[in-house]
């Protein structure tokens, strides 16, 4: 799934989607793997730690 087909299933811009990524990557709750979103075990598990507002309030932030 390509960042355009992101934004457009969650209706938002290209740019939104884009900077959090860059976000959750600071986070270290996401990689990428050539170029490819990828999770590593350990970031599954901090994601699967964190509940919806708080994901919802680290990628508004900054």
């Amino acid at each position: 799934m390509r960042r355009q087909d992101i934004a457009d299933a969650i209706g938002t811009s290209l740019k939104t989607v884009n900077r959090s990524i860059d976000r959750l990557r600071a986070e270290g709750l996401l990689s990428l793997d050539r170029g490819k979103l990828a999770l590593t075990p350990e970031q599954c598990v901090k994601v699967r730690a964190m509940d919806e507002s708080k994901i919802k309030k680290a990628l508004l932030s900054k």
